[in-house]
């Protein structure tokens, strides 16, 4: 049974960790983008969404009382 073994330079061994490692921090960063702007874009909806909720509520609120005073000065 034959094994082989790998002579590895130190300079390459060094320079491949240093890309493994700065591609690492590129792909982290990359995501810690993108959940940024994702948390941002779903915070912006979900506050619009609470407004357009409150605000319809007020409308329908507003519509039952011009009804219920129309019903009343009859």
């Amino acid at each position: 049974m034959r094994t082989f073994s790998l002579v590895v330079n130190k300079g390459k061994q060094r320079q491949e960790i240093v890309e493994y490692v700065n591609f690492g921090i590129r792909y982290g960063a990359f995501l810690l983008i993108i959940l940024m702007v994702l948390s941002i874009t779903l915070n912006v909806s979900v506050q619009s969404e609470k407004h357009r909720r409150d605000t319809a509520i007020e409308r329908y609120t507003s519509k039952q009382l011009i009804i219920i005073d129309r019903l009343l000065l009859r």
